[in-house]
């Protein structure tokens, strides 16, 4: 089991425990940006590292394999996609 400071970065997982406030649940597929924001495909959004506390970082997560991250860099900007994993 992982909890979200063990979390590396670009690394897919998904949640087995419940933060005690909701914001991730069991099942969600999540991932930890470089800039420590906890992203989720699930609940299509994200939760920047400055808004993260105990109640949110409790849950308990493991690596998602059939999951992948991407960085998406076209220059200007870059963006993260994490999609299912094409076998």
């Amino acid at each position: 089991m992982i909890s979200a400071s063990g979390m590396k970065p670009l690394t897919p997982y998904c949640v087995i425990k419940d933060s005690a406030d909701q914001t991730f649940t069991k099942g969600d597929i999540i991932w930890k940006s470089e800039n420590g924001d906890i992203n989720s495909v699930t609940g299509n959004g994200y939760l920047p590292f400055l808004e993260q506390d105990e109640s949110s970082n409790d849950f308990e997560c493991v690596d998602a394999p059939d999951w992948m991250v991407t960085k998406v860099n076209n220059g200007y900007s870059s963006h993260e996609i994490c999609q299912k994993a094409q076998r």
